[in-house]
């Protein structure tokens, strides 16, 4: 489901606009390759209902069940960012429009943030459970180092207001806002690499696979 919601494959196909036409730039910033033919939500519904899998322990199965949910969710906000920041600038040659799509890739990071650090805190709680899947300790540190930078830029966003009456300082943004690039965004004094937001949900997509089989 992933890969079939985020289309991201072919750096030639149609942008979020709608209007079909080649690359005229190397991405800086990272797409998301298809890697399951369907949902893993779905998957790990079919696991519990008719393979008996899952946890013995419902509370387990119901954070298991959300930080799949939320890890696909964050995908596709990614997925939608990378479009909008692929289309700006970039003349419609039916109408002559250009299009003005960088905010809008913002705002789907930003979704795509609030939803990873759901997909975290999820996450943490399963790990402590004796039958979670063993998790390698380059992977489990990775996610960890990510989790903390994630953690700033999500604080800003939940606090944003707090942040704007306390006096932002001189061409910092009050919404996430993405690099003309498309290597980082920031707002308020923080700033994150979409590279670390792309990493992260990839372990976070490798997780969640093993977890939609678990029995």
């Amino acid at each position: 489901m992933v890969g079939r919601l985020c289309g991201l494959t072919d750096h030639s196909s149609w942008h979020a606009s709608g209007v079909r036409r080649k690359s005229r730039r190397s991405a800086e910033m990272k797409s998301l390759q298809p890697a399951h033919s369907q949902s893993l939500g779905g998957a790990w519904i079919l696991n519990i209902a008719l393979a008996g899998g899952g946890f013995r322990d419902s509370s387990l199965n119901s954070f298991a069940g959300v930080f799949i949910r939320k890890v696909e969710l964050a995908a596709y906000e990614y997925a939608v960012a990378y479009e909008h920041w692929r289309s700006h600038g970039i003349t419609d040659p039916g109408t002559g429009r250009v299009h003005f799509t960088l905010p809008a890739a913002g705002d789907h990071l930003e979704l795509c943030v609030l939803t990873l650090r759901r997909a975290l805190r999820c996450l943490d709680k399963l790990r402590v459970a004796k039958s979670f899947p063993a998790m390698d300790r380059l992977t489990r540190t990775r996610i960890e180092h990510l989790a903390a930078e994630l953690a700033g830029v999500r604080n800003s966003i939940e606090h944003i207001d707090a942040e704007i009456a306390g006096g932002l300082d001189e061409g910092e943004p009050n919404t996430l806002l993405l690099s003309q690039d498309g290597k980082f965004a920031s707002i308020a004094s923080q700033k994150i690499s979409t590279d670390s937001v792309h990493t992260c949900i990839s372990l976070l997509l490798q997780v969640a696979e093993t977890l939609s089989t678990h029995r």
